[in-house]
Order: structure tokens, then sequence, then C-alpha cells
């Protein structure tokens, strides 16, 4: 009988932790290597608590840890840092039962780990009022922005602004959970600190064309299209504009 090299016993003991066998290989503490397996569950259900602790404050303790023990099983860390585990969690959560019959779960989620990649994300420098302002009005229609790296978007179906803060009657809820409503929602970081907010349907509309590196021009021509006559995209726009620049959005403005 051969003896196991190195490999195999690894191998054997990493298909015993992700529950592909029955036992630990031949020789190893069967006490010992389960607490091992068990702890190797914890910390990952411990990785996704820190990414999602709104979730987790929804699902409860129990249900968010068999959750994480379900998905540790369905989708096994594959980075070798622990950071990128739960990138996929949003996935599962939206095509595995029974959290598929809950969706605004997948979409607060999703919302979560946007947080997390805004706050992991290249810093820049950010412009202010002043710098847009003393470019010359015959630059504007041609101006392109380009926003801070941490800037990320998202469409979901239901409130997960007010799911995320806790906000039920903001929601509105029924039998199947909050009632649907579709939210654009923009993600970003100033200093240490994320942020996030609901976006107006025209300020997500502006921002599509604007992030696609369209000019101001475009963002304004695909805006009076949308809202037809008696509106002032430009006016609209501007406003808006004002508002990233004093949020920490824009990190440059050529034309």
């Amino acid at each position: 009988m051969n003896t196991p090299t190195l490999a195999d016993v690894q191998a054997r003991f990493q298909a015993f932790v992700l529950r592909d066998e029955d036992g630990p290989p031949a020789g190893l503490d069967a006490v010992g290597a389960g607490v091992y397996a068990e702890g190797y569950f914890l910390r990952l259900s411990e990785a996704l608590a820190n990414d999602y602790p709104v979730l987790k404050r929804l699902l409860g303790d129990t249900a968010f840890a068999d959750m994480a023990r379900t998905y540790a099983l369905a989708w096994p860390s594959r980075h070798y840092s622990v950071r990128w585990f739960g990138e996929q969690l949003p996935r599962f959560l939206r095509i595995t039962p029974p959290f598929s019959a809950e969706p605004y779960l997948a979409e607060l989620a999703s919302l979560e780990w946007l947080m997390g990649e805004a706050f992991d994300a290249a810093d820049a420098p950010v412009i202010g009022v002043a710098e847009v302002a003393a470019l010359p009005a015959t630059d504007w229609p041609a101006l392109i922005l380009h926003f801070h790296p941490s800037v990320r978007r998202l469409k979901a179906h239901h409130d997960v602004v007010a799911l995320w803060r806790g906000r039920a009657a903001e929601m509105g809820a029924s039998a199947d959970g909050p009632i649907p409503k579709l939210q654009h929602v923009v993600v970003w970081r100033r200093d240490l600190e994320v942020y996030f907010r609901p976006l107006d349907p025209g300020e997500t509309l502006a921002l599509d064309v604007l992030e696609g590196g369209g000019s101001f021009a475009a963002a304004c021509e695909a805006m009076s299209a949308a809202v037809g006559p008696g509106t002032e995209p430009a006016a609209l726009i501007a406003g808006w504009l004002r508002q990233w620049l004093a949020e920490g959005l824009v990190a440059g403005a050529f034309a």
C-alpha cells in the first residue's frame, strides 16, 4: 500500500472540510479535524457578517449562520483574501431558494457589497463648484465629467435605502415582504466615510449619459427627449451637478 503524499492528505482534508468526504484522512484526529472544519465555516460566516451587517440583522443570527454555511458550500472561497469571499452572495440569494422568493434580500446584499467596494476603491482628488464655475460658458456643451473611483450605482426593485436604514414605514410591506418599488441608488466614498442615496429618475438618466463618457450637451439631449417640451434640461443637470460637486462625486471636468 502506497503511503499518501502530503498533497494527497491536503486534498482529502480539504474535501472533508467542504463536506465532500465523510471523514478526515487516515492518521488525523477526527475530533481535532472536526473542530478545524467547523472553525472554517465560522470564520467565513464572520467575514460575511462583516460585509453584510444589515442583512444579518434582518435575517437574525441563526438564519444568517445557516445561510452562510449553505453559501460557503455552494461557492467555496477561491481567493487568498477572505475579503472577496462574499462577492457572489447577492447572486446566490437571487437564484437560491428559499432566499430567491424574497428578491429584496439580494438587492440589500448588492447595496452592502457596493458599499464595501466604495470603501476599498482607489482615492482621487475631487473638484468643487468653483473649479467648474471657472470654465468658459462656451466649454459647457462639450463638458465631460470624470467621477470619483468609488462611485457605484445600483438599480433595485425595492426601497433598499429604507430597508438598510430600518425604516419599514417608508417601504410599505405586505405578507410577502416590502412592496416593490423601482429605485436607483448612488454609492460613493468621501474621505473615510461611505455614503449612498436614492436618485431622482431624471438624475439617473443624466448620470447614465455622463458616466458613460457623454458630454453635458448629450445629457441635455437625452433629458429633453425623455421629459419632453416645457423643461430646461440644462438647468436640471446643472442643479444636479452642483449637488454632485458638493457631495464629492466628481474628480474632474474637461471640455
